[in-house]
């Protein structure tokens, strides 16, 4: 997992604004291969001028934005950093069903770093979006508890394959895209992308 920090710049126009406004937000996002590619949630990105990423080791590198579905609520970064990385192996959503058990790992101001379990409650179908596909498993609803920072943070098995990442808080649930969606993304807009 890795810390995404999205950082725009405007001038304050109220009565009272006197310079320039810097706002930061915050996310989490996933390595999905050696090269540098991590997947986030596009709305953690939306206004954002420069976007940096922060990778396990404490290091941070400024990311690239290589695709973006508002839609789907997925962006893909890549970062460069002269360096094989440690990543996730994608995992179809489609083999998913409810019941299962998923695990994600605390990313927001309260929970860093912890797992935390949570039982599939449901799996969302959808026809194609911006990044094309026909219908398949899009988003998945689990019974995690969701936190200011957590959005982007990665559903995984037990075995460590990504299933998806975190996108919405809903009630007591969270909502996440899944990793369909996600492969869609790879397959249209990275063709570097080895499919393994």
């Amino acid at each position: 997992m890795v810390r995404v920090s999205a950082l725009a710049e405007g001038f304050d126009s109220s009565s009272a604004g006197t310079g320039l406004l810097r706002m930061e937000k915050t996310g989490a996002g996933i390595l999905i291969t050696s090269s540098g590619v991590i997947v986030t949630n596009a709305h953690t990105l939306a206004g954002a001028q420069k976007v940096a990423v922060q990778t396990h080791d404490g290091q941070q590198w400024p990311a690239a934005l290589i695709a973006v579905s508002g839609e789907d609520d997925l962006a893909l970064l890549k970062i460069e950093t002269g360096k094989a990385l440690p990543f996730a192996q994608l995992a179809s959503a489609e083999q998913l069903t409810a019941g299962d058990t998923l695990y994600t790992i605390g990313n927001s101001m309260f929970l860093k770093q912890t797992l935390s379990e949570g039982i599939l409650l449901g799996i969302g179908r959808k026809g194609a979006g911006p990044w094309g596909g026909g219908a398949d498993a899009a988003l998945l609803r689990i019974s995690f508890k969701v936190y200011p920072g957590d959005s982007g943070t990665p559903i995984l098995s037990r075995q460590g394959k990504l299933y998806g990442i975190i996108s919405a808080n809903a009630g007591q649930t969270a909502i996440a895209v899944s990793s369909s969606r996600i492969l869609l993304g790879l397959e249209k807009f990275y063709p570097e992308w080895s499919g393994s």
